[in-house]
């Protein structure tokens, strides 16, 4: 009200307001003057209003909202970039790549039988196979690489400034890190898990992003065919 009182001009704000038994409500508070016919302020009125359910679904909008971003990068169970994240982010990579010269290799892995895991142990625990391959893929990758799910239980690194060599030495240790993973299922049951790896380092001068994933992706597919739990490497 002062400050109406001292300008003369309309005001309006919103208000928390607690209460001693420790309800708190948001109030719209309006103030107007009253002028005489000097043109001075003699008097004030001021209208409140009870606003607690629009800030609460201000509120609820606002966390909404903020999901939604949050799911239009990331995988939801894992934590990791979700697909199209993942290849919008390579996209930007390569570019780099290109303008720089520098090496770049990516790596496509799935896990062996999960399929198999989940008929066996149920959803819940493959669940928990997924997020524990992706807490080891977070603490093993620098802080360089990009590491995304890119489908069921197919994950994408991306190695920048990486040759194919050391993409290798990646690869295995991550192979290595998930043989040795000790997971239970339920009934307190031993899960092994391994993982199968496809590499392939970019070239600039004579292929794409779509190139560069499907030799990845042949690699895999090559690992796999040679009895899982392996690295396979296809070159330029």
């Amino acid at each position: 009200m002062k400050e109406t009182f001292d300008t003369g001009k309309p005001t309006a704000k919103d208000k928390l307001v607690s209460y001693p038994t420790g309800q708190n409500i948001w109030v719209d508070i309006k103030t107007y003057p009253i002028f005489n016919e000097a043109g001075k302020v003699v008097n004030v009125i001021e209208y409140t209003r009870d606003i607690t359910q629009r800030k609460k679904a201000e509120a609820e909008r606002d966390i909404l909202v903020d999901r939604l971003q949050y799911l239009s990068h990331t995988d939801d169970l894992t934590g990791l970039l979700n697909r199209r994240a993942l290849i919008d982010k390579l996209e930007d990579e390569i570019r780099r790549t290109q303008r720089y010269k520098a090496d770049l290799s990516i790596l496509i892995c799935d896990i062996d039988y999960f399929k198999e895991i989940n008929d066996t142990y149920g959803h819940d625990t493959g669940d928990m196979v997924l997020r524990a391959i992706s807490n080891l893929f977070k603490r093993l990758l620098r802080s360089i690489d990009v590491i995304g799910r890119y489908g069921g239980d197919e994950f994408l690194a991306i190695l920048p400034e990486t040759s194919m060599e050391g993409a290798k030495e990646i690869a295995e240790r991550i192979r290595s890190a998930v043989e040795d993973l000790k997971l239970q299922g339920e009934g307190k049951d031993s899960i092994k898990t391994t993982l199968s790896l496809g590499v392939a380092e970019f070239n600039a001068d004579k292929e794409n992003i779509n190139d560069l994933i499907k030799r990845a992706d042949n690699a895999l597919y090559i690992a796999k065919g040679k009895g899982r739990n392996r690295v396979y490497i296809i070159g330029n």
